[in-house]
């Protein structure tokens, strides 16, 4: 599979300069450590609270990539408009089960994250995004 990545970096006068990268997952995960998820879970949602959380001291846990374990992380977005019921759960007034129950209703995007050099490096520039 094919995977392509859209990147946006500022200048220094604030201008929006995009590129686009592409790179072959499938030749990736036979020398990167590679975490997938492919939708919402309960694995998903501790996992994303592990890597939130400051206080979160079992790095060597699979549960969080504090140590960069994952060479890259594939899955939801959990951007702000889960931010209420990661709130809910880790307050302690909805469980586990609820909270990967409401995600069901909600529209979610997937998303790639870099964390190692090695990652990095198997990113190959293919042209400037143009609307």
């Amino acid at each position: 599979m094919q995977l392509s990545v859209l990147l946006f970096s500022y200048d220094a006068v604030g201008i929006i300069q995009s590129i686009i990268i592409k790179t072959r997952l499938k030749l990736l995960t036979k020398t990167l450590n590679i975490k997938i998820f492919d939708s919402p879970t309960e694995e998903w949602a501790k996992f994303v609270l592990n890597n939130r959380s400051r206080k979160y001291e079992d790095i060597s846990n699979k549960k969080c990539n504090h140590d960069n374990k994952y060479h890259i992380v594939k899955g939801p977005i959990a951007d702000d408009d889960l931010a209420l019921l990661f709130r809910q759960f880790s307050s302690g007034l909805i469980d586990v089960h609820t909270l990967v129950k409401a995600m069901e209703y909600k529209k979610l995007t997937n998303h790639y994250s870099f964390h190692t050099n090695d990652a990095i490096v198997c990113l190959k520039k293919v042209g400037n995004y143009s609307e």
